[in-house]
């Protein structure tokens, strides 16, 4: 079964920047190829959750230069926002219509990143490339 941000850029890949899209399809594609190990992402990156909760609210909008930064907060079933934004999600509108270019995470870390690390990951001898992913899996937190 494919990951649900996997099926998000299947069902919806034209609200993603060119960049995103294909690193994201490459990952997709490599672990297909990698049968029983994890050599791509193995958690959510748009939500930056291992199990996403089950509701998500917008807070502060960013502009940075010609792109936005928009926080995305986890909401429990009580309305209450968490203080810290779990993921920024930054976006650019181009030709009249919004496109993901990348997510920010609490630590520091962003998607693009975490995706060319795993890629130079894969090409490294399976030990390495294993701790590599394990390692990435850590990003998210």
């Amino acid at each position: 079964m494919d990951p649900a941000w996997s099926l998000a850029l299947k069902a919806r890949g034209s609200v993603f920047s060119h960049q995103l899209a294909k690193a994201l399809e490459e990952d997709s594609a490599a672990q297909t190829r990698a049968e029983g190990e994890i050599v791509g992402l193995d958690f959510d990156p748009f939500l930056n959750s291992q199990d996403p909760g089950q509701h998500y609210k917008v807070g502060r909008i960013t502009q940075k230069g010609d792109s936005y930064w928009v926080d995305i907060h986890d909401a429990s079933s009580s309305g209450w926002l968490h203080e810290k934004p779990g993921v920024i999600a930054e976006v650019v509108r181009k030709n009249g219509q919004w496109h993901f270019v990348n997510f920010h995470y609490s630590n520091g870390r962003d998607l693009l990143d975490a995706l060319k690390e795993l890629k130079a990951s894969r090409g490294k001898p399976s030990s390495q490339a294993i701790r590599g992913a394990a390692d990435e899996s850590r990003l998210a937190t």
